[in-house]
């Protein structure tokens, strides 16, 4: 019979730098929302700029607390990403050169945008959804959507 296992004394695997940042269990069971800033928000100017926005949006509601933080950062960082990928858009254009054929064709940048912009328009819409549901606001959150109200105005 062959050898099973890991060899003696080598060791468990590393941790990985996510899961050391988050091993305290204590604070993501509590919602701790300071403790569960991703790595990737930290990094983005315009994705923690989005973020920091939204916060002080949600706190003028008084609906920062019912949100959960990760419907937060994935808006912030799939709206980031939209805009990255819309100014690479402005500066290479809508077309691309095919790398084989040398045809022109569409850019992957507008795949990628538009898939970003779904994403962001997504979790934007639970964000929503959360604070019609528990906002003690009811006039605040009437004006949130102003399509919304344009398509439930009777005529009259």
């Amino acid at each position: 019979m062959g050898k099973r296992g890991p060899k003696p004394g080598t060791g468990g695997r590393p941790k990985q730098t996510i899961d050391k940042k988050f091993s305290n269990k204590a604070a993501l069971m509590k919602g701790d929302k300071a403790e569960l800033n991703t790595i990737c928000l930290v990094d983005n100017k315009t994705a923690l700029s989005i973020y920091n926005n939204t916060i002080e949006w949600l706190k003028g509601l008084n609906c920062y607390e019912d949100v959960p933080n990760h419907l937060i950062e994935e808006y912030a960082l799939c709206k980031a990403r939209w805009l990255e990928c819309e100014l690479e858009i402005q500066r290479s254009g809508l077309t691309a050169e095919h790398p084989t054929t040398k045809k022109p064709t569409k850019s992957f940048y507008t795949e990628i945008s538009m898939n970003y912009l779904k994403q962001a328009d997504i979790a934007y819409n639970a964000i929503v959804e959360i604070i019609r549901l528990k906002s003690p606001l009811s006039a605040a959150v009437k004006d949130i959507d102003p399509m919304e109200n344009l398509l439930n105005e009777t005529k009259v």
